[in-house]
């Protein structure tokens, strides 16, 4: 999976589940959300994490905190029928 087929999921409505790094400095940890939106103008991507609010990052940002997990992804589509 690469950073522009994360985008290209998300307009395929395909909303791939990111495992990235959260926290800062030496005190990071595994953690997930769901990547839901994508602002071009702006270069930020939305992320359901769990939290009261969508979180915004920095497109650039968000792709360190990926890889430096492993760049992993959940993938979940239905099935045709």
């Amino acid at each position: 999976v690469t950073e522009d087929s994360l985008l290209a999921m998300l307009r395929d409505s395909l909303p791939p589940v990111l495992h990235y790094r959260s926290g800062v400095g030496p005190f990071t940890r595994g953690h997930y959300g769901v990547l839901v939106g994508w602002d071009p103008v702006r270069r930020g991507c939305l992320v359901n994490d769990g939290g009261s609010r969508t979180a915004r990052y920095r497109r650039d940002d968000l792709m360190r905190r990926w890889k430096a997990a492993g760049s992993l992804a959940l993938i979940v589509w239905r099935r045709a029928q």
